[in-house]
């Protein structure tokens, strides 16, 4: 891809995050919001909070937690952030930033390879069901997808490999699909890395997350 190609790429993206806003706003709006699974993840956190965190005990709408322990930290932070999760505003906030930012490290990703189109960033938002996932749904995927981005740039664009073992870790806490990007991160990882001790310590911090 031409340099020239990407002369104006951040105001576009800029533009179009905007334009997002506005419109997952609407859709908020005007869409009904399914958020019986946030109901259940509110539900699990009351549990943890009133003293009990073995996991056959810990349950919601939709039955016993299915998700490791980043998944019910991150959803403590959550549950005081939105009035003890009684915030549908507050829910709403949060999962948007979550799908910008994302976006924004999308974005970013694109730029870095040199072999994407600059308007691949845009037919990312296109789908009616991101949207639902994000700001309907209130579903535990944007976090973890979310730190699975960030350490992808981290690796990519720092080459900062413990930084980006970290940020892997955190997301594999968070929901377990993020495994599946394990083989891609530990190639990219041996390519890159040169230092022994510091794949020595990287996998220490990854492992023991």
């Amino acid at each position: 891809v031409a340099a020239a190609d990407f002369s104006r790429y951040w105001s576009v993206v800029a533009g179009w995050l905007g334009l997002e806003t506005i419109f997952c706003i609407w859709l908020y709006r005007v869409d009904c919001c399914y958020s019986f699974d946030w109901l259940a993840y509110m539900q699990q956190v009351e549990v943890i909070l009133s003293g009990n965190v073995d996991y056959a005990d810990v349950r919601g709408v939709t039955g016993p937690i299915q998700y490791p322990g980043g998944h019910a930290l991150f959803f403590t932070l959550f549950y005081f952030l939105t009035d003890l999760g009684r915030s549908a505003l507050g829910k709403f906030i949060l999962f948007l930033a979550l799908y910008l930012g994302s976006l924004l490290i999308l974005a970013a990703l694109i730029r870095m390879s040199k072999s994407l189109p600059w308007y691949t960033f845009i037919s990312l938002s296109l789908s009616r069901r991101i949207h639902s996932i994000y700001v309907l749904g209130f579903f535990s995927d944007p976090l973890c997808m979310l730190f699975l981005y960030a350490s992808l740039y981290v690796l990519l664009g720092h080459r900062h490999f413990i930084g980006a073992s970290f940020l892997l870790s955190v997301a594999v806490s968070l929901k377990m699909n993020a495994l599946l990007f394990c083989p891609a991160f530990f190639l990219i990882f041996c390519w890159y890395n040169r230092n022994w001790l510091s794949w020595i310590l990287s996998a220490a911090v990854y492992m023991g997350w």
